[in-house]
């Protein structure tokens, strides 16, 4: 009887480890949301879920967008594309003839009162110097000054460079044609160049011979005067990159102190020899219009011009400065195109191309000939060191046309422009403006009623200058607000169909003029924005039941979030999506080791929900073993010490597929 008890205790034990037992639940959670390809309107931001929301613009960038104003005063748009004060007085006055012209080999200079014109060996005259006194209009000129040459031609090439230390000197270098480099086997033809000189400015009739520069001139080089840890030194880019000087091509940039009379060991910068298809960074290269020019404090400003043959006009747009106490180059805004509205050209800066300062904000840029440089061009701007922004001026009466050299010097507080095409000299009077003026956009109607986000706007100003902002809004383009002025990137308070700005200019000084150049204003139309998330494919094995399908989130007003889920045995065949109802999973389970969730998010306009994290509850699949009797079998044979270590030995498993595709292996 007591081992027929025994046998009930060992068969009721074995009962106990062979029949089925249901599991409890388990959860899988998502906080990730990652699922490549599964985000469809949507992002993850910082871990969380949002509607994508990308707003619209309503931009006005050129000079037929401004003036779509409903009023204006004492304003003006112009072709390069921007709003300014209506100015008046500018333009160009004729001064007395220049005693030489030349074709090439030219330099300008101007020193105090007087301006320097310097010309090669043409029509007999192998060197001229002359000099206009600005303040009594009349010139003087020194043919075939004592210079001592070292070099076989005596006179200056192309290239040649003038330049005044704001003392008693002017610099000058002797220039260099694209033959005038090394080469041993044709030494007549082919003869490098060094000649460095300085002249008096009191006195040009004599010249003194300075330390040879460092490395062979050609048509980039340029010359400027700059003091640093104060010491006056000259800047120079000495040579070419142009693929036309062949053998010992390149520029390079050095610097000559002016006290110990030496150039430094090595250069600053050097760039070798470019084709136009190079990619370049600052400072680019060197050649036809290369100028300098530095504003008194740590920049030297730099035109690179037509730096190699055959550029595309926005390569010869390029504009750089030097930072002397870093010792490096940085980019600066690119110089327009021709858009002088009298011409249709197109090209950049070439022969002839100059540059000089005033003494204050402004930079005076001669863009030099078009084509090859051997087309007449007149186009002339000017830059706002203060802004960062080019200003489009009146054209010089005759433009420059095959003729290297710097044409525009700044002598007696006024800008001048030596034709030397022809004997013409002119000066300039920048423009006056307004003190005030203002203009009201054009209304732009959005379509709907549209939360209107961030303003930004592109303008150029100074202590002088001022530009001050407006906005305003309706309902029905004819009840408006008040206006509101804002700053560029404020966050505007208007919920409205329309918008409309208003743009105030003022200056104090009457040489200056605040620019507008780009007005953009982010909108969201107030319409409903749909988004869905769906998971990667969820590998959770033999599921006996699914469960519920919770989720944290915040929901501002005119938000939504549903769910939807299907299942799959294989990943490749789905049931239909099936929404939650009241959260429960109605997928299929039978043989569905696989599961996908969708989430769609909804909007009104600017709302968002946003979905931080959902979880799974899903009960697993325990099958009983498939020969228990085995199992009955072996209890009896090893008694019922064994029992306890069969049941211990069976192992339940699940995997559980993470968002990003990974499986991790679980035991119960």
């Amino acid at each position: 009887m007591k081992r027929l008890a025994s046998l009930a205790l060992v068969l009721t034990a074995l009962l106990l480890v062979i029949l089925p037992v249901r599991a409890s639940a388990d959860v899988y959670t998502d906080e990730n949301f990652s699922s490549l390809g599964g985000l469809d309107g949507v992002e993850v931001v910082v871990g969380d879920l949002r509607l994508r929301i990308a707003p619209d613009s309503w931009t006005q960038a050129t000079k037929a967008d401004f003036e779509q104003w409903e009023n204006h005063e004492n304003v003006t748009a112009v072709d390069l594309d921007y709003v300014k004060l209506e100015s008046t007085g500018e333009g160009w006055s004729t001064s007395e003839n220049a005693p030489y012209s030349s074709t090439y080999c030219i330099a300008t200079a101007g020193a105090g009162d007087y301006l320097f014109i310097l010309r090669g060996y043409w029509s007999g005259v192998k060197v001229g110097i002359g000099r206009y006194n600005t303040a009594t209009g009349s010139w003087e000129n020194w043919s075939d000054p004592t210079i001592e040459w070292q070099e076989k031609k005596h006179y200056f090439k192309n290239g040649c460079s003038m330049v005044w230390d704001n003392g008693d000197y002017i610099y000058v270098l002797a220039g260099g044609s694209y033959n005038d480099t090394p080469n041993p086997s044709n030494p007549t033809t082919h003869e490098p160049r060094y000649g460095f000189w300085r002249f008096s400015v009191g006195n040009p009739s004599s010249w003194e011979r300075l330390e040879n520069t460092p490395w062979h001139q050609g048509p980039g080089d340029a010359l400027v005067w700059a003091r640093a840890g104060g010491e006056n030194y000259i800047y120079a880019w000495i040579g070419t990159t142009s693929k036309n000087r062949g053998r010992g091509c390149g520029a390079k940039f050095y610097r000559y102190s002016i006290h110990s009379g030496h150039w430094d060991a090595k250069p600053i910068t050097e760039i070798e020899k470019l084709y136009c298809n190079n990619e370049v960074l600052p400072p680019y290269g060197a050649d036809d219009g290369s100028s300098l020019v530095w504003t008194g404090e740590d920049y030297i400003y730099f035109l690179p011009g037509a730096y190699a043959e055959n550029l595309p006009p926005s390569k010869e747009r390029y504009f750089a400065r030097f930072l002397v106490l870093e010792n490096r180059w940085e980019n600066l805004v690119m110089l327009p195109y021709n858009e002088n509205p009298d011409t249709a050209e197109s090209d950049g800066v070439d022969d002839g191309g100059s540059m000089v300062w005033d003494g204050s904000d402004y930079l005076y840029i001669l863009k030099g000939g078009d084509g090859n440089g051997d087309d007449e061009a007149d186009n002339f701007w000017r830059y706002s060191i203060s802004s960062n922004s080019w200003e489009v001026l009146a054209g010089v009466p005759l433009g420059p046309s095959r003729n290297n050299g710097t044409r525009l010097g700044y002598a007696g507080e006024n800008v001048y422009y030596w034709h030397a095409n022809s004997t013409g000299l002119w000066a300039y009077a920048p423009p006056k403006y307004k003190e005030g003026g203002y203009f009201t956009s054009s209304v732009f109607d959005a379509g709907v009623t549209s939360t209107w986000q961030r303003m930004s706007f592109e303008f150029g100003a100074s202590n002088e200058a001022a530009l001050r902002v407006w906005t305003r809004s309706s309902s029905d383009n004819a009840k408006w607000s008040d206006w509101v002025e804002n700053q560029s990137g404020d966050l505007l308070p208007w919920e409205n169909r329309y918008l409309q700005y208003r743009v105030e200019f003022s200056t104090t000084d009457e040489y200056v003029t605040p620019i507008l150049h780009e007005m953009r204003i982010a909108y969201l139309t107030k319409i409903w924005r749909t988004g869905t998330f769906t998971s990667q494919p969820l590998e959770l094995g033999h599921v006996e039941n699914w469960g519920t399908l919770s989720w944290e989130a915040t929901l501002p007003e005119n938000t939504s979030i549903s769910f939807a889920a299907r299942t799959s045995a294989d990943c490749s065949n789905w049931s239909e999506w099936a929404e939650l109802d009241s959260n429960e999973i109605q997928s299929p389970t039978h043989g569905r080791t696989f599961l996908q969730v969708r989430a769609t998010l909804r909007g009104l306009g600017a709302a968002t929900p946003t979905l931080r994290s959902y979880s799974i509850s899903y009960t697993p699949d325990r099958a009983p073993p498939a020969q228990p009797i085995e199992y009955a079998a072996l209890v009896v044979a090893v008694g019922a010490a064994g029992i306890a270590a069969a049941g211990a030995a069976r192992a339940l498993s699940k995997r559980v597929s993470s968002a990003s595709g990974g499986k991790d292996d679980a035991s119960d």
